[in-house]
């Protein structure tokens, strides 16, 4: 009895999954994926974690607000109002802004990479398959966030690098 504490909320250590999917109502999805990052970005300091966002509806209430985070920006790289962000609303065109952060790092292995800001990449298209993309191919110091409203393959079922999460009725559970 004194060994189990139900309901209360739980981490999830980002330097160890490599791909989150998780299912639901797209707008408890999309509300718990955004309390997620807001948490992250309060904690960690833009040169410790980057926030990478897909989307069909960029200045959309859901996540128009990530364009005001530092941790959205593309080191170095200005346009023409500041600096440029890793936001758009195409997941290829996404992958292509992320290539020069992403072809130098070693393949993810589960362990931490101290060196390389971590980069949190958000897919917010249930249709976009990542098993085929640049975004989906596992490396160190990345995690993708894939919202979806389809059941995954059933080969991620069990891969602990990649947790498939719900969101039901409020409550959120590893699936």
């Amino acid at each position: 009895t004194q060994r189990t504490v139900r309901d209360i909320p739980t981490g999830i250590d980002l330097a160890k999954v490599s791909r989150i999917t998780v299912l639901g109502d797209t707008g408890q999805v999309r509300a718990a994926v955004r309390a997620w990052i807001a948490q992250a970005v309060t904690w960690h300091d833009p040169t410790v974690l980057g926030v990478a966002l897909a989307t069909h509806d960029l200045e959309g209430e859901d996540w128009s607000w990530l364009k005001w985070l530092p941790h959205a920006d593309i080191p170095g790289r200005l346009d023409g109002v500041g600096p440029a962000r890793y936001l758009t609303d195409d997941a290829d065109e996404l992958a292509d802004l992320l290539a020069p952060a992403l072809d130098d790092r070693p393949a993810f292995t589960g362990r931490p990479v101290d060196a390389l800001r971590h980069l949190l990449i958000v897919v917010d298209d249930p249709d976009y398959d990542l098993n085929v993309s640049a975004l989906g191919a596992g490396r160190a110091g990345v995690t993708v966030v894939h919202l979806s409203d389809k059941e995954p393959h059933r080969e991620q079922y069990s891969d602990p690098e990649k947790p498939i999460v719900r969101v039901a009725g409020g409550a959120i559970e590893r699936w």
